[in-house]
């Protein structure tokens, strides 16, 4: 107790704030971290694993003396890295990123040093290379000596690609007692400005990094001189502040992601392909509120660094956005690139020519630089006409703006409103807006072919569509003017006392710390008290949004495999480079991971026909979806049967995909299993034994189990059960433009001929795409057919298994019902599952909000209502006559 008094009586004359206002602050994050995790913000990182520790971490770390604050905030490092990686990959990376720091310290001459670091980080650049992805190599829930490579290499690289280089930078012309400058007396003592060990390992070692690899660059001069720079209470408000923006971003990029980006199928049309420029954009929104998070956890623990961005939005000039946009980015190539190129070649060429060529110097470090953050995040490194093309012209365009600049004049500085100004910077507004919304759609398209491709389905559109757009962009821009004139006359402008984070504190009704704190929370409240928490109802359009807005789902686009821009990958780089071996080492479960396509996994084999692929025989090893997975001797995830059902069996033959398979549980707990065992138990009919052979494989769609069907029946099925989704008339275009791009014979007449008709060529996957989806439909009631007369040649039913969605989309129920006619027609007979998930939270039928999948409940529900159904009535297949071998 007394030792308590002494800690917060120091705190106290240290001009820290008061404890009430540290536990009014305390108060604050308490309520932003909690939206944080209830709105599931960027769970796939790990973040909700840590929020208590950020939390708890604080409020120590308010307490403490000034001098253990950095070794504190050190511990919090360790134990965040131990928390996402896991207890092994945590010493294997601080051992690593230790050794690195020594090098930079080692008593030997600078040249050496630099020499050692290179050999050293290209030696990790192999084994890098090397390691991969742990994605297509999930192997069990701990890291072993083989995974680790993969699992703490792309944390290494993030923590020391781009900081090692200005460490260096500025160790080389440190001066002692220069750097800093005098003590600022809110330091709380010289020992903490002084560059201490601690203040060195904590530059590095940056506890956010673990879970966000795609991380600022954080200056080392401006990360000392920032430290405590002002009084504790500001700083701690700071965090706060910039949390609370960080999750209006968040909610921004929800809106664009789920309610702007199109489909692929939907990209026609001016009004589609401008939804598609500007949606590419605006997911930049996602990038931008992970930066803010970070830098508002950073200021937590005092560390009070400067914004990444300043409202990048409203840049009115290509210097503009340069600078608004990744301002860590333009520090950084400013200070190791623009100025050791400019100064001296000033005295050589001049200084207009040192501008140009000290610019092009910038973006071509920029481009490379951006392949090898890649490669240290993702494990290959890029080099495309697509990145090279971007960044040439966004080089140009700055480079042109600032020649412009600086032969300008002075602008003249004008007093009062003025009209013609605000109107001329709405349009400049306006205008970068959209030169950004089209090049960022380039740069997030696989090939300038490709993006040729969808920018000419414009012709789709009549002139209605063009004087409509005009309309929605004149708006726009009349809003824009019409938003000067209020902060004008809200007296924001240059000379009003700025707040945290640029507010204006002029006319407050709410004081500039609350503002943003307060409105983004109540919103925040609003979307998680409207979310529900079972399935949506589809007339609910309310809690519909608030469902988009306040869950971490995928839209239709990414459903779709729409390909995604180079920042959405590298945010989901913990997903990628690390998979399931990130989210599964030792206790640090990351439900939301995403999941790995199954043609990626070792256990598949590829047949290089129209079916594309199957699973290996006799396979046990690696995890897939979290999940153990084996397969039989005939390559079925199944129980071992024999070839011939032995005397008094009734033996089903089950075709599927991913559901039917059992992704993701284990497969005695899929529904297939399920009710095998409950058939068996309870004797419905006459056989003396049931099986059900579970020929399903993960990815199939209603066609490739049309071609599995001609291979079955060497097991003597009794019948034959076929699932039907609403997804296999998208999935049947996916395979055939597979096929078509990598030159698969087709060996079925109606198909080819099909595909002849819409002129099917390889080229363009997405034009393909859109010459192919038309004729989906008659793809999948040929396969319908063809399955059930390959049953009827057998003499054996034809059940079709109309298997539900555990989220449901608006339109399933029209698709499902059509499915359904057709394999009616077909004659088959119609088992109808939906409805098995009927007042289950979502929560407790799926795998996770990024993995849909049935859990063991799902699965338990699903084989419940199918026994109730195929044991209803006088069923056929139930008959003495069909029990036994053929």
């Amino acid at each position: 107790m007394h030792e308590e008094k002494s800690l917060i009586t120091e705190h106290l004359t240290t001009n820290d704030p008061s404890v009430g206002r540290t536990l009014l602050i305390a108060a604050q994050l308490a309520l932003l971290l909690g939206l944080l995790y209830l709105l599931e913000i960027e769970p796939a990182t790990g973040l909700s694993r840590i929020l208590p520790l950020i939390f708890a971490g604080f409020l120590i770390h308010a307490f403490l003396p000034s001098r253990y604050r950095l070794p504190f905030f050190l511990l919090i490092s360790v134990a965040t890295s131990s928390l996402i990686l896991g207890p092994l990959a945590s010493v294997c990376l601080i051992g690593i990123g230790a050794g690195l720091v020594g090098l930079c310290h080692l008593p030997v001459p600078f040249r050496v040093r630099v020499l050692l670091i290179l050999v050293v980080g290209a030696g990790l650049a192999v084994v890098r290379s090397m390691a991969g992805s742990l994605a297509a190599s999930e192997s069990s829930g701990f890291a072993t000596p083989g995974s680790l490579p993969a699992l703490v290499l792309p944390v290494i690289g993030s923590m020391f690609m781009f900081r090692i280089i200005i460490y260096m930078y500025d160790l080389r012309h440190e001066e002692t007692g220069r750097l800093l400058g005098k003590n600022s007396r809110f330091t709380g003592g010289a020992d903490v400005r002084a560059a201490s060990p601690w203040m060195r390992l904590a530059y590095f070692f940056l506890f956010p990094n673990v879970c966000f690899l795609l991380f600022p660059v954080v200056d080392y001069r401006t990360f000392r001189r920032t430290y405590y720079d002002t009084d504790a209470k500001s700083i701690y408000e700071n965090g706060n502040w910039w949390i609370a923006l960080s999750l209006a971003y968040f909610l921004a990029y929800r809106a664009v992601y789920h309610f702007l980006t199109p489909s692929p199928d939907e990209i026609v049309g001016v009004r589609a392909v401008t939804a598609f420029m500007i949606s590419s954009y605006l997911v930049y929104l996602r990038v931008v509120g992970q930066f803010h998070l970070i830098i508002g956890m950073l200021c937590l623990f005092g560390f009070n660094l400067p914004p990444v961005h300043r409202f990048f939005l409203l840049s009115g000039s290509f210097t503009d956005f340069w600078r608004r946009a990744r301002i860590d980015w333009k520090d950084f190539m400013v200070k190791v690139v623009y100025y050791p190129a400019v100064v001296p070649l000033q005295r050589s060429v001049g200084k207009l020519r040192a501008l140009i060529v000290a610019t092009i110097a910038v973006f071509v470090a920029t481009w490379f630089l951006h392949s090898y953050q890649w490669f240290w995040l993702r494990g290959d490194f890029p080099v495309s006409v697509t990145d090279v093309v971007f960044w040439g012209i966004v080089g140009a365009c700055v480079l042109v703006n600032s020649i412009l600049e600086a032969r300008g004049s002075a602008k003249r500085t004008v007093k009062g409103w003025n009209l013609r100004l605000a109107a001329i910077h709405s349009l400049r507004v306006l205008g970068i807006f959209l030169f950004f919304s089209v090049l960022w759609s380039y740069w997030s398209s696989p090939s300038i072919g490709s993006w040729l491709s969808i920018v000419g389905s414009v012709r789709e559109s009549g002139a209605a569509s063009y004087v409509k757009l005009g309309g929605i962009v004149t708006m726009f821009f009349a809003a824009g003017v019409i938003a000067q004139w209020i902060m004008h006359s809200l007296g924001s402008g240059p000379a009003a006392p700025r707040g945290p984070g640029g507010a204006s504190r002029r006319n407050q009704l709410i004081p500039v710390v609350w503002r943003a704190p307060v409105i983004t929370s109540l919103v925040a409240l609003v979307l998680v008290a409207e979310r529900p928490g079972a399935q949506l109802s589809a007339k609910d359009s309310i809690a519909k949004i608030a469902n988009k807005l306040g869950t971490n789902t995928l839209n239709v686009a990414d459903q779709t495999r729409l390909d995604r821009n180079y920042y959405d990958v590298l945010l989901d780089a913990p997903r990628a480079t690390a998979g399931s071996g990130l989210a599964n080492v030792g206790n640090s479960a990351i439900k939301e991971t995403a999941p790995v396509e199954i043609t990626r996994m070792e256990f598949v084999e590829h047949t290089h026909d129209l079916l594309g692929y199957g699973l290996k025989p006799s396979y046990s090893g690696i995890k897939y979806r979290g999940a153990p997975f084996r397969t039989n001797k005939w390559g079925m995830r199944d129980k071992d049967y024999s070839l011939v059902p032995p005397e008094g069996t009734y033996r089903f033959a089950l075709l599927g995909a991913s559901y039917e398979m059992a992704s993701g549980v284990r497969m005695e707990d899929g529904f297939e299993w399920q009710l095998e065992d409950r058939l068996n138990r309870e004797r419905p009919g006459n056989p003396e034994r049931y099986e059900i052979l579970n020929f399903s494989v993960g990815g199939y769609e209603i066609l490739q189990n049309a071609i599995l069907a001609e291979r079955i029946f060497r097991f003597s099925p009794n019948a034959v059960i076929v699932a039907i989704k609403t997804i296999d008339s998208s999935r049947v275009v996916d395979h055939l433009v597979d096929d078509v791009m990598t030159g698969v014979p087709i060996t079925y007449p109606y198909v080819r001929q099909k595909l002849a008709d819409v002129d099917a060529r390889p080229g363009d996957w997405r034009e393909l795409r859109r010459r192919i989806a038309p004729i989906s439909g008659d793809i999948v009631r040929w396969s319908l057919n063809h399955i059930a007369e390959v049953c009827r040649q057998h003499h054996v039913p034809a059940i079709a298994l109309v298997m539900p969605r555990t989220s449901p989309r608006p339109g399933d129920d029209r698709a499902i019902s059509e499915m359904a006619s057709w394999a009616t027609a077909a004659g088959f007979s119609v088992i109808n599952l939906e409805g098995a998930f009927a007042g289950h939270p979502i929560d407790s039928i799926v795998l996770s909000r990024l993995d849909e999948h049935p859990t063991a409940l799902g699965h338990k529900l699903l084989a419940s209502r199918m026994y109730d159904l195929l044991t209803k009535g006088d069923r056929a297949w139930f008959s003495s006559g069909h029990t036994g071998r053929e």
